[in-house]
């Protein structure tokens, strides 16, 4: 929509104080890889990683995890991979031909025997298990994903995203107060994801690490790449409410006092220590 909007303030890093704005809609690619939306320095900025984190609408995520995995020829009516594809990928992944199945059932395994057909097969043990995983868990029994799920599957059964409310960005930076009415208001189309994309230093808000968080609707979010990599506020919401500028430069100066704050306490506690020793050592004398 014309009146929504994508605004990334950098309040840290090689890009502290600039801004930048994307219309809804649109993939944001952050990290230090030159093909993304937002480009990190490629030497400074080393706690982010090349391919870092990425903004995206639900539902093109939803596409991707549902996609992922096998193609139309493969799933049967309830959206499951069918069974025959799996022994085949099984059989192919292993370098063995397939000699015995089990009835395809949840949780089963495949026992593969055979000659090994290329060197650069991984060789295993005739009748050992080789797990074929699901494409979703048990409706009845819910438990742990197998080891073999898609990436996509466990970095959504892993990611448990806190309320905003719990994350006290406010005690971090006083620019992420909700103004008035936001939080509500957007379309399907214009909700967000932020996600990990495999980083080597993770991706904080609020000072925790998250593998993926469901943006509130005109909520700024503080998002860190690394503990001291770059700092960027995310706003995804209605144009009209997009926070000032002003608020970026109290955010930084906010920031900047309370490290300096920080260093002269550290100052003070060591010259207190080095005066107690010097009079300890002057009563010994």
């Amino acid at each position: 929509m014309a009146d929504a909007i994508i605004l990334i303030d950098h309040l840290r890093g090689s890009l502290r104080g600039t801004r930048q704005a994307f219309p809804v809609g649109t993939r944001v690619r952050l990290g230090r890889h030159p093909d993304g939306e937002v480009v990190f320095h490629p030497r400074r900025d080393l706690e982010a990683s090349s391919r870092h984190a990425e903004l995206v609408p639900v539902p093109q995520a939803r596409e991707a995890d549902d996609g992922a995995g096998a193609g139309p020829e493969d799933r049967d009516r309830d959206g499951r991979k069918d069974a025959a594809a799996k022994v085949e990928d099984a059989a192919d992944r292993v370098g063995e031909e397939v000699a015995r199945v089990p009835e395809a059932e949840r949780g089963g395994a495949i026992r593969a025997s055979g000659p090994v057909r290329s060197a650069g097969a991984r060789r295993i043990r005739q009748g050992s298990a080789v797990p074929v995983s699901y494409d979703e868990t048990p409706k009845t029994a819910p438990g742990p994903l197998p080891k073999t799920a898609s990436r996509a599957r466990v970095r959504a059964a892993e990611a448990v995203p806190a309320p905003l409310g719990e994350l006290d960005l406010a005690s971090d930076i006083g620019s992420t107060a909700a103004p008035a009415g936001a939080g509500t208001g957007a379309a399907a189309s214009e909700e967000y994801l932020l996600r990990d994309v495999g980083s080597s230093n993770g991706t904080f808000v609020g000072g925790r690490p998250c593998t993926e968080l469901r943006l509130s609707w005109g909520v700024p979010v503080i998002v860190d790449f690394g503990l001291k990599g770059p700092r960027v506020r995310v706003y995804v919401g209605p144009a009209e409410r997009v926070p000032a500028r002003e608020d970026l430069s109290a955010a930084h100066r906010v920031l900047t006092g309370m490290r300096s704050r920080r260093r002269r306490i550290v100052l003070w506690c060591a010259l207190v220590l080095a005066l107690a020793a010097a009079v300890a050592w002057v009563s010994v004398v």
